[in-house]
C-alpha cells in the first residue's frame, strides 16, 4: 500500500505488549479511514450520509471486473466501458483492473500519488447513468491526477480536478449515492468475469469511510 497523501500520518503498526514480558502480544496501529483498501461514504465530501447510513445491499451483490489496463496518467473513458466485458448493467458493483494493485510496493508513494491512472467525470456521469452502485480501483484513488481543464495554474497538487464540484469524480459518484471502493489489489486474479462482490468496512460510526476487506466469490 502507499502510505503517503500530503498532509495525513502514516500507517504505524507496532506492539504495545509482547508476551515474553506481559503474557500476551497485542499490537496497537495508527491509520486514517482512508489508508488501504478502502470505501469513501458520501460524508466525505460532506455530505449527510455517512458508513453507517450504508445499507448492506450496497456493499454486497453482483458485479463486473473490466480489464482496462493503463500506464502513468490514463484516463479510462466512458466508451472503454462501453466496450469492456463483461457488458455492466443496472445496480452492479464495478471494479477497474488497471493493473496499479500489481504495483504496491514496486513503484513510489509519489508516482502511485501523481502518476496513477483513474476516471474523470464524463466516466464518473457514465457510470451515474448506468445506475451503478459501487465502483472500486487497484489504485490509490479513483480519479485520474490531471490539471484542473480551465484553470491549470489555480490547483495545486495531485488531483486537481477534484477541487471543483463541476469537475469532481467524487462528487459525481458520492453525490449520486454511489460508493467509491480505492486501493484494491488481485483484480488480476478475476479480471474479466461476472461474479459475487463483497465489501466489509469496520463498523464506524459516523465516519466518512474505513479500511475494507474486499472479497470476490467464485463459483467452484
Amino acid at each position: 500500500m502507499s502510505n503517503v497523501w500530503p498532509g495525513l500520518p502514516e500507517t504505524e503498526v507496532r506492539y504495545c505488549r509482547i508476551k515474553e514480558k506481559e503474557h500476551c502480544n497485542e499490537l496497537v496501529f495508527t491509520m486514517t479511514t482512508h489508508s488501504g483498501t478502502h470505501i469513501d461514504a458520501p460524508s466525505h465530501i460532506g455530505l449527510p450520509t455517512t458508513l453507517d447510513d450504508i445499507p448492506f445491499e450496497k456493499l454486497y451483490g453482483d458485479g463486473v471486473v473490466l480489464d482496462v489496463q493503463r500506464g502513468e496518467l490514463g484516463r479510462i473513458t466512458p466508451e472503454d466501458l462501453e466496450k469492456a466485458r463483461p457488458e455492466v448493467r443496472e445496480n452492479d458493483m464495478v471494479l477497474l483492473y488497471t493493473g496499479w494493485g500489481k504495483l504496491w510496493g514496486k513503484r513510489t508513494d509519489q508516482e502511485h500519488l501523481w502518476k496513477r491512472p483513474g476516471i474523470l467525470w464524463d466516466t464518473a456521469d457514465w457510470l451515474v447513468k448506468k445506475k451503478v452502485k459501487l465502483v472500486g480501483i487497484d489504485g490509490l484513488a479513483i480519479q485520474c491526477p490531471i490539471p484542473h481543464p480551465t484553470e491549470p495554474q489555480k490547483y495545486t497538487g495531485p488531483s486537481a480536478t477534484e477541487f471543483d464540484p463541476k469537475y469532481s469524480v467524487h462528487d459525481r459518484l458520492l453525490g449520486n449515492n454511489i460508493v467509491i471502493l480505492e486501493g484494491l489489489t488481485n483484480l488480476d486474479i478475476i479480471v474479466g468475469k461476472r461474479l459475487k462482490i463483497g465489501v466489509f468496512p469496520l463498523p464506524i460510526r459516523a465516519a466518512d469511510g474505513a479500511p475494507v476487506r474486499a472479497v470476490a466469490f467464485l463459483e467452484e
